[in-house]
C-alpha cells in the first residue's frame, strides 16, 4: 500500500514537472480523497504537490491553504523553512512582494540558526532577490544577486545559478544597463538548461 502511494505521489510530480497540470491535479486530488491513508511524510508530499500545481494554475487561495498545512505540519526548522519557503513563493507569484520578502527574512534566520547550507542559501536569496525586484526595490535586488551566485556556485546546483542570473538579467535590464542584462540572461537561460538535463 506505501509504495503505491509513493509511486502515485512520484507520478503526480512528475506530471506537474512535464508541464501537464490538469493530470497532475487530477491524480493528486485522488490522493486527497484517501488522505486518511497517507502517512505523515506521504502527506507532506502531497501538500508540497498541490502547491506547486496550483501556484502554477494561478489558483494562489488554494495553494496557500495547502502551504498552510505545511506549515502547521512542520515538526522542526528543516520542515519550517522548506513551508515558509513555498507560503513565500505563493505570496511572491500572487504579487504580494513585501509579505513574501517577510516570510523569507524568516526563513533566513531559520537556515542561519540550522548552518548555512549553500543551497539553502541560494534558493532563499533567489526568491529575495525576484521579490524585491518584482517589488521594485531594485537596491535590494542587486544587493542579493552577488551572495545568491556564492551560495549557488557552492551548491553547484546549475538550476538555482540559473534562475539568479535570470533574475540579474532582468533586473540590469530594468536599469537600462542592457548589456549586463542580456549577459545575465543568456547566461541563466543557458544554466538553467543545463540543470533541467
Amino acid at each position: 500500500m506505501k509504495a503505491n502511494m509513493d509511486d502515485r505521489l512520484t507520478q503526480a510530480f512528475s506530471l506537474f514537472d512535464a508541464g501537464r497540470l490538469e493530470a497532475a491535479y487530477v491524480l493528486y486530488q485522488q490522493l486527497l480523497a484517501e488522505e486518511a491513508q497517507l502517512s505523515k511524510d506521504q502527506q507532506w508530499q502531497l501538500y508540497m504537490g498541490l502547491v506547486y500545481v496550483l501556484s502554477a494554475a494561478k489558483d494562489y487561495d488554494g495553494a496557500l491553504q495547502y502551504a498552510a498545512k505545511l506549515l502547521d505540519m512542520a515538526q522542526d526548522d528543516e520542515d519550517r523553512h522548506v513551508a515558509l519557503h513555498q507560503t513565500a513563493m505563493v505570496y511572491r507569484m500572487r504579487g504580494q512582494y513585501l509579505l513574501a520578502l517577510e516570510l523569507l527574512a524568516q526563513e533566513r534566520e531559520i537556515i542561519s540558526r540550522t548552518g548555512n547550507q549553500p543551497m539553502k542559501l541560494a534558493v532563499n536569496l533567489y526568491e529575495v532577490s525576484l521579490s524585491a525586484l518584482l517589488e521594485g526595490d531594485l537596491p535590494q535586488a542587486a544587493a542579493t544577486w552577488p551572495e545568491a551566485v556564492i551560495y549557488a556556485k557552492a551548491a553547484g546546483d546549475a538550476m538555482t545559478l540559473g534562475c539568479v542570473y535570470r533574475v540579474k538579467g532582468q533586473g540590469a535590464g530594468r536599469t537600462g544597463c542592457f548589456a549586463p542584462g542580456c549577459i545575465g540572461l543568456a547566461e541563466g537561460s543557458y544554466l538553467f538548461r543545463a540543470g533541467r538535463g
